[in-house]
C-alpha cells in the first residue's frame, strides 16, 4: 500500500511538473521519509551503551552523555535523549529518538533502564542532570 501511494505521489509530481527530475525528488523525499516509520528499528540496552540499527546503519551511543529525557505518548510512544540539558537546536542532530515497546511491562523496563543511566554525572563532574530523571525509589 505505502509503495502504492508513493508510486502515486511521484506520479502525480510527473504529471504536474513535466519533470522526471522533480518526480525522482518527490519519490526519493518521500521515500526516506516514510522508511523511518515502515522498516523496523532494532534497540538493545547493554548496561550504559545504547546500540540501535535501522535501515542497516549501526549506531552507538553512551548513555550516561544524555543530559535530557523525554517520553512522548502521543501517536508514537517514544523516548527522546539529548546530549543537552535544555532544549537545543541540535538535539535532532546530537540526539536520539528510541521507538518504545507496546507491552506496558517491557515499556516500564526500559523507561526505568533510561532513568538510571540518563542525567547522571560522572564522578568528576559539576553537572548534576535533572532531578526529575532520577531513579525513583523503591
Amino acid at each position: 500500500m505505502a509503495l502504492l501511494i508513493l508510486l502515486s505521489l511521484s506520479a502525480a509530481a510527473h504529471v504536474a511538473f513535466d519533470s522526471l527530475l522533480w518526480a525522482s525528488f518527490v519519490f526519493l523525499g518521500l521515500g526516506a521519509t516514510g522508511a523511518l516509520f515502515l522498516f523496523p528499528t532494532e534497540v538493545a540496552l547493554d548496561g550504559p551503551s545504547l546500540h540501535i540499527r535501522h535501515l542497516g546503519s549501526p549506531r552507538s551511543y553512551d548513555l550516561r552523555e544524555m543530559r535530557r529525557m523525554e517520553v512522548s505518548g502521543d501517536f508514537f510512544k517514544r523516548v527522546e535523549l539529548g546530549k543537552e540539558a535544555g532544549i537545543s537546536a541540535l538535539d535532532t542532530v546530537r540526539g536520539v529518538t528510541l521507538p518504545l515497546p507496546s507491552k506496558i511491562e517491557s515499556r516500564d523496563r526500559v523507561l526505568g533502564h533510561l532513568r538510571h543511566f540518563v542525567g547522571k554525572p560522572d564522578e568528576d563532574s559539576k553537572f548534576f542532570g535533572d532531578e526529575s530523571l532520577l531513579p525513583l525509589d523503591e
